[in-house]
């Protein structure tokens, strides 16, 4: 049982995903830990937290250097999920997505190199966004992958690695929760471009996967869970097929497909049981059969697959 008796920090974890995170943890279904430490930067998110004695939020945030320092000189596992994601947004204030996706891993790193003695494993979530990266978000958080997942760390004790997936349903910013309303209220559906294609994820899947790479994953991998794509524009109709679409055209920093697995990244690429697993840079392994990019372009699922992808999610429990 990989919790059992461990000290875990989590960053982000008032956010859709590390409610959910939380909730799991404290289901004992992989063991049960001694603690969670949550750093909050809010009075507000303090409320989202799950009432439960093992639970310890700490209020502050990822430029406190000294705070850091006092969490992880006691802590077993990190997981790094705090992220800013509004892609169009941060096109326009590059300078907040390097301080929250980018400068906060590297003072996670600070501290554990200074105080995490006690430290096993730190984890970051990364995105797909992160490969062949073309906005300010994707570019942080691939220099974020460099940094976790750079040789240097091997041997010295620290485990650290990325999981990277897509879009997971229904979460903050997320298109479905936007859609859905807009259906709600009557309004037309705003779609920037029907064509575009992406990876969706369930928050249970995500955090399986995060739980087995904290199993599987090598010092230094990027660990990515076998998922599938679906067109935007096809959304809608599976929302509502009666509804009206207004198409708002491509925002900045917007791909038309995105990528898991890049062609440059192929050689270093293993695949096993449900995931790909992208080893540092001068690994050469037998990627068993995945000849091309794994891009949301040629991955599509059936409609019926989303629908019981977004039936799955809706019917998850919040914390």
């Amino acid at each position: 049982m990989i919790f059992d008796g461990k000290l875990i920090f989590i960053t982000g974890g008032t956010g859709y995903l590390g409610r959910r995170l939380i909730r799991r943890l404290l289901s004992g279904q992989e063991g049960f830990p001694e603690k969670i430490i949550v750093l909050c930067r809010s009075e507000n998110s303090v409320r989202s937290i799950p009432k439960d004695e093992i639970i310890q939020v700490e209020m502050g945030d990822l430029d406190n250097i000294s705070l850091l320092r006092s969490i992880i000189k006691e802590t077993n596992i990190v997981m790094h999920l705090a992220a800013v994601k509004q892609i169009p947004l941060l096109e326009s204030f590059p300078e907040e997505a390097i301080r929250v996706n980018l400068l906060s891993t590297q003072n996670i790193l600070q501290a554990v190199k200074e105080v995490g003695v006690n430290v096993e494993s730190v984890l970051g979530i990364s995105t797909d966004k992160a490969c062949k990266p073309v906005n300010v978000y994707g570019m942080c958080k691939a220099l974020m992958e460099r940094l976790l997942c750079n040789c240097k760390w091997v041997g010295t004790g620290v485990r650290m690695f990325c999981v990277r997936y897509g879009n997971v349903i229904n979460s903050t910013g997320s298109v479905i929760p936007l859609f859905l309303n807009q259906i709600k209220s009557g309004d037309k559906v705003t779609i920037t471009n029907p064509s575009m294609t992406r990876f969706f994820i369930s928050s249970g899947k995500a955090i399986n996967a995060i739980f087995d790479s904290l199993k599987r994953a090598n010092c230094g991998d990027i660990f990515i869970p076998h998922i599938k794509s679906y067109r935007l524009g096809d959304i809608s109709k599976l929302l509502d097929p009666g509804c009206q679409v207004q198409v708002t055209g491509t925002r900045p920093g917007e791909k038309i497909h995105e990528i898991l697995v890049s062609e440059e990244e192929l050689s270093r690429t293993a695949i096993s049981n449900g995931y790909f697993s992208i080893r540092p840079f001068g690994s050469e392994v037998d990627n068993q059969g995945l000849s091309q990019e794994y891009s949301s372009r040629d991955n599509l699922m059936s409609d019926e697959e989303m629908a019981a992808l977004i039936k799955e999610e809706m019917h998850e429990p919040v914390a």
